[in-house]
C-alpha cells in the first residue's frame, strides 16, 4: 500500500515540479518502485541438499520400491536402456543433471501424487529442470516401446 501512495506522490510531484533535479529524483524513485530495485538480490529458495546421494543411496530395496514403485534392479535396467538417450541432448545451455537423477525425478513424478514444487525441493532442481527431465524420460521410454510392446498379427490374435 505504501508503494501505491509513494507512486501517487511521485506522479503528482513530477507533474507539478519544474526543477530537473527533483524530476531526476522522482524518476529514480519511480523506477525503484516499478522495477523493485530495492530488492536487487535474488532470494535463494531452500531445498533439500544431496537427497539422491545421502538418502536414496541408503534406501533398502523395499524402501526404494515404496518410493519409486519399482525395484532397484528394474530401475538400473531402465537406466541402462534409456541413459544414453538422456545424456545426448544439451540441457538449455546449462550443465545437464545426471541421468540417474533425471530418471529418478521422472519415476518419482509418475509414482507419487506429489507436486512439482515438493519434488523440486527434494531433488534440489528448478521446476523447469524437473519438467524437462520428465519430458525427456517419457520421450526416451516412448522411443523404446516397440522392444517391449508387441501387437499380435491378425493370425496370432485369431489363435489367441
Amino acid at each position: 500500500m505504501e508503494e501505491y501512495i509513494l507512486l501517487e506522490n511521485v506522479i503528482f510531484e513530477s507533474s507539478s515540479s519544474s526543477s530537473s533535479t527533483d524530476s531526476d529524483a522522482n524518476d529514480k524513485a519511480l523506477q525503484d518502485i516499478l522495477f523493485n530495485n530495492d530488492r536487487a538480490e535474488r532470494r535463494v529458495v531452500p531445498k533439500i541438499r544431496n537427497y539422491l546421494e545421502h538418502v536414496v543411496a541408503r534406501y533398502t530395496d523395499n524402501e526404494f520400491k515404496s518410493h519409486f514403485r519399482m525395484k532397484r534392479n528394474t530401475f538400473h535396467f531402465l537406466l541402462h536402456l534409456i541413459g544414453p538417450r538422456l545424456n545426448n541432448t544439451p540441457f538449455r545451455g546449462r550443465e545437464q543433471i545426471d541421468t540417474t537423477k533425471q530418471l529418478l525425478i521422472a519415476i518419482y513424478v509418475l509414482a507419487t501424487p506429489d507436486s512439482y514444487r515438493s519434488i523440486c525441493e527434494r531433488f534440489d532442481v528448478a521446476r523447469s529442470t524437473a519438467w524437462f527431465s520428465v519430458k525427456r524420460v517419457i520421450r526416451a521410454i516412448y522411443d523404446i516401446r516397440n522392444q517391449f510392446i508387441k501387437w499380435p498379427t491378425y493370425e496370432e490374435a485369431q489363435t489367441t
